[in-house]
């Protein structure tokens, strides 16, 4: 029967011997090679049998090995005499042969549970091998917008920027500290002037006014304070950016100085203080501004840069003292040079009408005039003994036979009869008496040409009592004179 053999031939009984166990034969089978192994067993036919192991399957009998599952498909029958053999889970794949849905592993770009779920990788992360391992993050300061991705598709994220491990999108790429720039682009360095502490899309963040950095791509606030007195603007990149306030003086970036007593400043940098101008002065120290500057009283003047009221001092062409009250030099006067000193008065024969005056504006009076000092207007030009005229006028000389013993503007004196002078400009009576004998009967005589000799018919008489001069009269009647007398120094009638 099926299932059997006999190799004995005449056979009077039942000599039939069954096959091994997993094997078969057909009816009337004569040698144990015609036991083959059934389906879902292998191995030689008359032999022993094996079970198709898990994974493995085989639809016909014989010698022929059991059949392995394909690659992504698996099988836990044991002994499977058809091809039983499962595909894989989505997305996964299993070796030849796979005897357990556990050896389904994961696709390159997908991950899960062996045996489960599949789940591709998200941007950000690849898998390069199949398994069930994690998909791997692209590191920081990388991106990938890959989904699934079974090779290192992770870029590098723009100059100056980072990313988190795994970012998924180049915006994920954000400025380091220190730079700036929008989420995904190139960011630039902080410039000197500013810095940066946290990472982002951020502006940079300016040194305050008053500070100033030179470090480019600064992480911290490395803003320097300006030296005191001094100021800077905002992102200052440098310390010479740190100039002097207003009131202060020095070289930028350098130390800056009060400005004294006697100066301002308005404006902020390198310059000097200003002096405050003449005729003013300041006691502030410090100033910025020009109020301080204090106007002094009066005719008052003051070097620039004076320091306090002290420092008024009277103009030319005023005196008083120093801080005080200044009056301005009266006519007749003048004063050149600054101070206390007093006005300068005009010399004699000299007068001055300028009232204030800052130089010597004392003139000379008129010929033949005088003046005394400090003389105020041209008619105190007066003659001078001698001469005659109206007072600020030119004076003319006494001429002979006159003469002037006072000043003023009076006429001058005339030399009565019987006297002459021959002095011009005379300042005193230098009228002389006729020589005896003759006579003068013109007055202001000015030469002894004027002194004749009586005529005969006249004698001498004296004239004035007080006198020795004489005047020539007529004879009485009676009585004549008929020639000169020779010199007699009297002329009688006989």
């Amino acid at each position: 029967m099926a299932g059997q053999y006999s190799m004995t031939i005449g056979a009077i009984s039942d000599v039939c011997v069954p096959c091994s166990s997993n094997s078969n034969s057909p009816e009337a089978s004569n040698v144990i090679t015609n036991c083959t192994c059934n389906p879902g067993f292998t191995g030689p036919d008359g032999e022993s049998c094996r079970i198709c192991v898990a994974g493995k399957f085989k639809a016909a009998r014989g010698t022929a090995e059991c059949s392995q599952c394909a690659a992504g498909k698996y099988s836990t029958a044991v002994g499977a005499g058809s091809d039983v053999c499962q595909a894989c889970q989505a997305d996964s794949m299993s070796p030849i042969s796979s005897a357990q849905v556990s050896d389904c592993v994961c696709n390159p770009g997908f991950t899960g549970l062996n045996g489960g779920t599949c789940v591709q990788c998200v941007a950000g992360k690849y898998k390069i091998e199949p398994g069930d391992a994690a998909c791997t993050n692209c590191l920081s300061g990388q991106y990938s917008t890959a989904i699934g991705a079974i090779t290192n598709v992770c870029q590098n994220c723009p100059t100056n920027s980072d990313a988190l491990s795994g970012s998924d999108a180049k915006t994920d790429c954000t400025c380091d500290p220190g730079s700036t720039g929008a989420d995904g682009v190139v960011c630039v360095n902080c410039v000197p002037g500013t810095y940066k502490i946290q990472r982002g899309s951020a502006t940079c963040t300016k040194c305050v006014s008053g500070q100033y950095s030179t470090a480019v791509g600064a992480t911290s606030n490395v803003c320097q304070e300006c030296l005191a007195d001094s100021n800077s603007p905002e992102s200052s990149n440098q310390a010479v950016d740190c100039t002097c306030n207003s009131g202060f003086t020095g070289p930028d970036g350098g130390m800056c100085s009060e400005c004294v007593v006697g100066k301002y400043k308005i404006d902020s940098g390198d310059t000097q203080c200003t002096n405050c101008p003449e005729r003013t002065f300041s006691a502030v120290l410090g100033a910025n501004t020009s109020a301080v500057c204090q106007t002094c009283s009066g005719n008052f003047n003051t070097a620039a840069g004076s320091v306090s009221q002290s420092d008024c001092i009277c103009d030319a062409g005023s005196s008083g003292p120093n801080g005080g009250t200044c009056i301005k030099c009266i006519a007749g006067t003048y004063k050149i040079l600054r101070g206390d000193t007093t006005c300068v008065s005009c010399l004699s024969a000299k007068y001055s009408t300028v009232v204030g005056a800052t130089t010597n504006a004392c003139a000379a009076c008129p010929s033949n005039s005088n003046s005394l000092e400090a003389s105020d207007a041209l008619v105190d030009c007066i003659c001078n003994a001698g001469s005659t005229g109206p007072n600020g006028r030119d004076c003319k000389l006494c001429v002979a036979g006159t003469y002037k013993v006072m000043t003023g503007d009076a006429a001058c004196s005339q030399c009565p009869m019987g006297r002459y002078s021959d002095k011009v400009g005379s300042i005193s009576n230098t009228c002389l008496a006729c020589r005896a004998g003759t006579f003068s009967n013109t007055i202001a005589a000015g030469s002894i040409g004027h002194c004749q000799r009586c005529a005969p018919g006249t004698s001498t008489r004296r004239l004035e009592a007080q006198t020795s001069q004489t005047d020539c009269i007529g004879c009485p009647v009676g009585t004549y004179t008929s020639i000169s007398d020779g010199g007699n120094p009297r002329r009688v009638c006989n």
